[in-house]
């Protein structure tokens, strides 16, 4: 039987279930009796809300080496990985060439040693619901 879940409706056409997890996949199982038990299987994905990078605000001037990024938790986020580049593509590394690093659950982290060259850097804020997704992110840097 289903642990979040389960109920018989008779002739029902619907029902509310209530506490869905969220940011995984479920998977329902719709019984029917035609003569005899038969069933249907269904898989759904739960949406989830992705984080998003509160401080530094995005397009902002970062004028120091040493930044503490911090983001929102999301709902239904499993893991984090922050990647910061020098390059909008980030061609020179796929994971950054200044800073890549995963955080699982946690809602910051300080980056030491950005440069302070007086151009963009590239933030990527990759988060896992289900599967992994990104927001990009610029500032400028002093110089």
């Amino acid at each position: 039987w289903g642990n979040i879940h389960f109920a018989t409706y008779g002739t029902g056409t619907s029902a509310t279930v209530n506490n869905i997890p969220i940011g995984s996949d479920i998977y329902v199982r719709l019984w029917y009796y035609n003569g005899s038990w038969k069933y249907i299987d269904y898989t759904y994905k739960t949406a989830g809300t992705p984080p998003e990078i509160i401080n530094p605000t995005s397009g902002t001037m970062i004028s120091t080496s040493n930044v503490t990024f911090e983001w929102t938790k999301g709902i239904g986020v499993t893991n984090v990985r922050l990647d910061i580049s020098t390059s909008p593509s980030f061609f020179n590394n796929p994971h950054g060439d200044i800073h890549y690093e995963t955080y699982g659950t946690a809602t910051s982290a300080i980056v030491n040693n950005i440069p302070q060259f007086g151009a963009d850097i590239y933030v990527r804020l990759w988060y896992y619901i289900g599967s992994w997704s990104y927001i990009d992110y610029t500032y400028q840097t002093g110089g």
